[in-house]
């Protein structure tokens, strides 16, 4: 395939104005689009995913030879020509309208995931994702890099907690006329199969929640909006919660000396409401963060995670949950070198090992700079344009 001179890069459907996340995207397009245009490719970044009679107008004007899509395939776009080859980069299971990304997906000339496809619903070796490969989050190296900084705290975490499961949620029966259970039963059922946001994907929760119904009722009275309400309503919230307030909570017993940044949400926990200092949207804002905490704390389906990327390139020692997904070759163990480069920690285990990491200053520094020094010898945006224009060369 011939080399690509132009290329634009769309984000996600959402709104700016009411996301929280949205701007995660952002901030990883405008870089990943520099390193493109530093590589002597025309690169634009265009905010809204474009179709039909936009669509055509825009291409019509700026001519690109590819188009990379987050989150969406060339099938489910109206009025992409055939002669616009077409990348997909798959990040998540839904869309922020919450359609399943996975539904309509195909035709791509390129497809990329964060993790293996079969987290987010697809099947590995379908034609959809024929060719598959693994395409991990960079950095910005003129933000992201180790800079000397007055400590401001012992901990940080930054992300989402959902706000708990009210009663009258926990206590909704749903029943066929003869057999019933509650949400409550499935929490409890989660809770005891050990079932938490970083060993299980969307595919498994979906066939747990499938099995589960089948087990309670002799006959399907849920229609299939109401079922994805009730994934939604574990998959985003359940799951989330109980794995990242176990591992705060452990943090808070070792050191008091924590913030904590993401949505409104927190304010909703006692426990965390005092320690919550905000939303950070700004890559600035976030790397003088990183720059002035002793001990980093990440728990996600996914290690190599734009934050995690971000905070050891500025030289922050993390402490993460393992998953399942750590040693495929789009996972943290096959880039990093767990306790030289970062640490692995249950919220049994976190208490431990962040003790033992503030009470060593030379092991905080030896471990940031070297974990610093992979992310930014290999992992910048970059690298990451090199490999897609690699990939598109060699398709």
């Amino acid at each position: 395939m011939a080399t690509l001179q132009r290329i634009t890069l769309f984000a996600p459907a959402g709104n700016l104005a009411t996301s929280d996340y949205l701007f995660v995207y952002v901030n990883a397009l405008y870089p990943l689009r520099d390193a493109f245009r530093a590589l002597g490719v025309q690169a634009e970044v265009c905010l809204v995913p474009l179709n039909g009679a936009d669509l055509k107008a825009y291409l019509a004007k700026e001519k690109p030879d590819a188009i990379l899509d987050i989150n969406r395939s060339r099938a489910q776009i109206d009025g992409l020509p055939d002669d616009v080859l077409h990348i997909a980069w798959v990040q998540d299971p839904r869309n922020f309208d919450n359609t399943m990304v996975h539904q309509g997906f195909g035709g791509s000339d390129q497809v990329y995931f964060f993790l293996p496809p079969q987290v987010f619903g697809f099947d590995p070796d379908g034609a959809a994702v024929k060719g598959w490969r693994y395409l991990t989050p960079g950095v910005d190296e003129a933000v992201f890099f180790p800079r000397a900084a007055e400590a401001e705290s012992d901990f940080a975490f930054i992300g989402y907690l959902p706000m708990m499961m009210p009663d009258r949620l926990r206590n909704r029966r749903i029943s066929d006329g003869a057999k019933s259970f509650t949400l409550g039963e499935i929490e409890r059922e989660l809770s005891e199969r050990d079932i938490r946001t970083s060993n299980t994907g969307h595919a498994a929760l979906k066939r747990f929640m499938v099995d589960f119904i089948r087990s309670k009722l002799d006959r399907p009275v849920i229609s299939a909006e109401d079922f994805d309400g009730l994934l939604r309503i574990f998959e985003d919230g359940v799951l989330r919660i109980t794995e990242r307030r176990a591992m705060l909570e452990a943090a808070l017993e070792v050191s008091s000396s924590l913030r904590i940044f993401g949505p409104r949400s927190w304010e909703h926990w006692p426990q965390f409401a005092p320690l919550h200092r905000g939303l950070l949207t700004l890559p600035e804002d976030l790397a003088a963060v990183y720059r002035t905490t002793r001990v980093g704390l990440h728990n996600g389906a996914l290690n190599m995670h734009f934050r995690t990327m971000e905070a050891m390139a500025c030289g922050l020692p993390l402490l993460m949950v393992p998953t399942p997904h750590d040693a495929t070759p789009g996972g943290i163990l096959s880039h990093f070198t767990e306790g030289q480069d970062f640490r692995m920690v249950t919220p049994d285990t976190v208490g431990e090992a962040a003790r033992a990491l503030l009470a060593d200053e030379d092991a905080r520094r030896a471990m940031g700079a070297s974990a610093s020094a992979k992310v930014l010898a290999g992992h910048t945006w970059g690298h990451r344009a090199r490999q897609i224009l690699d990939d598109v060369a060699g398709a």
